[in-house]
């Protein structure tokens, strides 16, 4: 039957041109076509249930046998619906181009793409994906780097009829390991800059080192690290995996945009700064913040007029408060569990409430059978937010959140691929090579990549989609009742990973807005209150 479907697909649809909802797209993807004004989902059944659940819809929707540790949302041919990019270890990355909330239709990236140079990629591996407009020109790009391969970050650029242009950046020959990649705002202006976090090479001649790119448009990014504070471009002595560029601080109710860069490391302390403009960096110490060490993934959330992060860290999940003049570890609140190796955690209204909840990735980095830590068979945790309070929700979340089955689970990007209002989710996973079968190359655990789809419940929201990257780092502040809810549409988190032209706002059992704003970092207060509708997805222009 999965054959059937797949040939279905991939024979039937490839020879049209995709035009889905009832906007008209503004760039048509050639060799496909298919007609979404009169098509009905079978997923927008609402599930009355108050709690929050996934389903497993890979095979469903045509993603068959996926292997690939990372991938990210995003809108690759303006129909209003997210599309995938998956990139694969040792393989030219995919689109995969969704048909309406149905399915996905895997396209051959790499035949409709300028290749810079001609590579074996059967020897590199793809460690971090970010999609954004890079060069504000409407269509999407994609910026990956690839672990082992000298110059080994690239860009994707998106032109018309789904073309692409790749293009190396522009940085020092290095092998080493790429940990995340993703925009920063350095210069206060339309175009977004670029962030590269780079560990050391195995020759010891590449020291962990935190890159930074002026954006000056026409896709032209100059190397500014080397004008960056020491204390910054070398924050970390071995391997930083991710970081937070957070945007705003709410100060007695209103928000202001002052942005902090937070910088996780594995083995090392984690590290925050300032940022005053430009190159100018200032270093915020607190003991809190030495005490953070070995953290893997890490993302945050407004709760109150307080910024909240969660991390990943090894054999425990940590949640702290960041202040102007430090941090302090609230991860009391946090009802996590322990003795797990965490990889990516994300904040989300995942059950539509007007609090975010998280996602938790649990992975396994050795086989030892014997080793009581390595004993927790659940994958993935589902954590329910009340107030700044968190619980374990894991056991009502779904198969694959309470699955005995051992995996390796390491990203969590999510989207809404039906446009249903409830986020869904991309899980991949880390491939660890078996030793004892080391020439077969048969992978230790489970790596498929998994598409989990919310089921949904009684809860209302509001959504927002763009093009425009100047609403990244902007701020929504939403207020019904007596209640408020801040969102802010983040330039990156978590780990290797994201979502673009995407943002969601639970609202709970709240049926009216009494005030919706949008704060953006060039100074702008835009007020949305007027014509958005609820339960359905709004453009900002």
């Amino acid at each position: 039957m999965k054959n059937l479907i797949k040939t279905f697909f991939v024979n039937t649809f490839l020879a049209y041109i995709v035009s889905c909802g009832e906007d008209k797209a503004k760039n048509r993807i050639e060799d496909i076509n298919i007609d979404c004004s009169t098509t009905e989902t079978p997923f927008n059944i609402k599930n009355l249930a108050m709690y929050t659940s996934w389903e497993d819809v890979t095979d469903n929707l045509g993603l068959y046998g996926i292997t690939a540790e990372t991938g990210s949302f995003g809108d690759f041919n303006d129909d209003g619906f997210s599309d995938l990019f998956i990139a694969p270890s040792k393989k030219y990355p995919e689109i995969y181009i969704n048909t309406c909330g149905t399915g996905f239709i895997p396209i051959n990236l790499k035949e409709r793409t300028k290749i810079s140079e001609n590579l074996d990629y059967e020897t590199f591996k793809n460690a971090a994906t970010y999609i954004a407009d890079l060069d504000n020109d409407g269509s999407l790009d994609v910026l990956f780097g690839m672990s082992g391969l000298r110059h080994g970050v690239r860009i994707l650029y998106g032109e018309r009829g789904l073309k692409f242009t790749e293009k190396v950046l522009p940085m020092e020959a290095t092998s080493s390991q790429i940990g995340s990649v993703g925009t920063i705002d350095l210069d206060r202006n339309e175009y977004l800059d670029l962030y590269i976090a780079r560990s050391p090479n195995l020759q010891g001649d590449i020291k962990n080192e935190n890159l930074f790119f002026i954006n000056q448009g026409d896709r032209n990014f100059v190397d500014v690290t080397s004008r960056m504070p020491d204390t910054l471009r070398y924050a970390g002595s071995f391997i930083t995996f991710t970081y937070a560029f957070i945007g705003w601080q709410i100060l007695n109710g209103i928000p202001e945009y002052k942005p902090r860069l937070y910088i996780g490391n594995d083995f090392d302390p984690d590290f925050l700064f300032s940022h005053k403009g430009g190159f100018s960096f200032d270093q915020i110490e607190s003991n809190t913040i030495r005490e953070l060490t070995s953290t893997m993934g890490l993302d945050y959330s407004y709760v109150g007029d307080d910024v909240v992060m969660a991390l990943t860290q090894t054999f425990q999940t940590a949640m702290i408060r960041i202040e102007p003049n430090g941090v302090v570890d609230i991860s009391n609140r946090l009802k996590a569990p322990t003795g797990h190796v965490g990889w990516d955690i994300r904040f989300g209204n995942f059950d539509n409430g007007l609090d975010e909840s998280l996602i938790i990735a649990n992975a396994y980095l050795v086989d030892d059978s014997n080793n009581p830590e390595f004993g927790l068979k659940d994958t993935l945790f589902y954590i329910q937010n009340n107030h700044g309070w968190f619980r374990n929700k894991s056991d009502t979340a779904g198969s694959l959140f309470d699955s005995t089955d051992i995996a390796n689970r390491y990203l969590l990007p999510y989207g809404d691929f039906n446009n249903d209002g409830n986020l869904d989710l991309l899980v991949t996973s880390y491939d660890i090579q078996n030793p004892e079968k080391e020439i077969s190359h048969e992978p230790l655990y489970d790596t498929t990549t998994r598409l989990l789809m919310n089921k949904g419940n009684s809860n209302n929201w509001i959504g927002f989609k763009f093009k425009n990257s100047k609403y990244l780092g902007s701020l929504l502040r939403l207020r019904s009742g007596d209640r408020e809810a801040i969102k802010e549409i983040k330039m990156f988190t978590g780990l290797g990973a994201n979502n673009y032209g995407f943002a969601h706002l639970g609202l709970g059992q709240k049926s009216a807005i009494d005030k919706l704003e949008l704060f953006m970092r060039n100074g702008k207060i835009k007020d949305l209150t007027r014509n958005i509708e609820i339960n359905h997805y709004n453009w900002l222009e």
